[in-house]
């Protein structure tokens, strides 16, 4: 992902991969890449899933192991109670679109909406209205048609990567 980003002409990321192809964790390690990168750039990312509690019981669980694992977790400002991490000047939010009150206050820089097939195009529309800098989408290939394929993958502002 990263020679996509330097290339500066993407604003939309698609990760297309079958379950443990690394998808979600090479994310979370660009993620914590791109906050240790830019140290005092103040950046809001969005981390979503169709439901908050398949969320929390996941990529939450994930993150937080990678954090330890790499001893990074020694620089964050966790709060388990509204599930965001700050490493730095990046700020993490952790939620699912199942909370619409905290998605129409949102505004974020970068957004990921991890298992993005749960998700609606009006739950993508919505995220991608209120993100400054790109969008991220990963998932794992559960239909042959879907809005991802017909709406974001032919954007020539997409980035596709099969994994």
């Amino acid at each position: 992902m990263q020679k996509a980003q330097d290339a500066g002409k993407y604003h939309v990321y698609v990760f297309e991969g079958g379950s443990r192809s690394g998808k979600t964790y090479g994310l979370i390690h660009f993620f914590l890449i791109y906050a240790l990168q830019n140290p005092s750039l103040q950046t809001r990312i969005a981390i979503a899933r169709k439901k908050a509690t398949w969320l929390f019981a996941t990529l939450w669980v994930d993150f937080v192991n990678i954090l330890n694992s790499t001893g990074l977790m020694q620089y964050c400002k966790v709060n388990n109670t509204l599930h965001t991490v700050q490493l730095f000047s990046t700020t993490f939010t952790f939620v699912g679109l199942d909370d619409a009150q905290k998605l129409h206050g949102l505004t974020t820089d970068i957004v990921w909406i991890n298992e993005a097939m749960e998700a609606t195009k009006t739950d993508f529309d919505q995220l991608e209205q209120r993100t400054s800098r790109f969008s991220v989408l990963d998932y794992n290939p559960s239909a042959e048609q879907h809005w991802i394929y017909d709406s974001v993958c032919q954007r020539p502002d997409c980035y596709f990567d099969h994994s």
